[in-house]
């Protein structure tokens, strides 16, 4: 009985994130404006926010990352 509040109590949920959803959008971008640029369709544009957004999204998804190491390794 004891050990099963133990494992309750240290096991913490995992903050949700949209960095994952961000970086595959970012992902879709870049090869949108990619495969769109053969066909005379000028969205240069697309690839260059997709490349944003993909940097901001990893950035941000490794500051979470090592934010929740630093909590970690604190206990």
């Amino acid at each position: 009985m004891n050990d099963t509040n133990q494992t309750q109590e240290s096991t913490e949920m995992i903050r949700q994130t949209y960095a994952p959803i961000a970086s595959a959008m970012g992902i879709a971008m870049i090869f949108w404006g990619i495969l769109c640029h053969p066909f005379g369709i000028s969205i240069w544009f697309m690839s260059i926010a997709g490349g944003g957004l993909l940097a901001w999204a990893l950035f941000s998804w490794m500051k979470e990352v090592c934010h929740e190491w630093s909590i970690q390794d604190e206990s």
